[in-house]
């Protein structure tokens, strides 16, 4: 698990930046970021692949501002590795909406109905995510310090 405690909407996007750099020095990504408020914005852009989580209004409202294109993730065409197309699509200002971690978790594991009753028993177990798969405010990212 990787976890990241960070203040601010800036250094949320230096920090997604930092992990590109070493991502792509290390031959590897793409980077991923999921957030659920207005301040996740920039790190959402930042990011290979940003997915905006749960009901957050007023994220919605700034990205729509600042012409963000919100998509739903049932314009997904597949997981990660499978579509060129999604990977680099924060690029070019969309971000992917997503209710759950089980929805993440089909787009960029490939998962299938199947599997999402055990995803979502794994997540609630970490503290991720509520009985219904919604994501709780305690999920966050952790970056081993080098």
């Amino acid at each position: 698990q990787v976890s990241l405690s960070v203040a601010g909407a800036a250094e949320k996007r230096a920090t997604i930046r930092r992990l590109k750099e070493a991502a792509a020095s290390a031959g590897e990504g793409p980077v991923v970021y999921v957030g659920d408020s207005s301040t996740d914005l920039t790190a959402l852009l930042e990011a290979d692949i940003g997915f905006l989580i749960g009901e957050s209004s007023s994220a919605r409202r700034v990205a729509r501002r600042y012409g963000v294109v919100l998509r739903p993730l049932s314009c997904w065409g597949g997981s990660a590795d499978d579509n060129d197309d999604q990977a680099g699509s924060a690029a070019l200002g969309v971000v992917w909406e997503a209710q759950s971690w089980a929805d993440i978790g089909r787009c960029l594991l490939g998962q299938g109905a199947d599997q999402d009753e055990a995803a979502v028993a794994s997540m609630q177990a970490d503290g991720l995510c509520d009985d219904t798969g919604t994501a709780s405010k305690r999920a966050r990212v952790e970056v081993p310090s080098s």
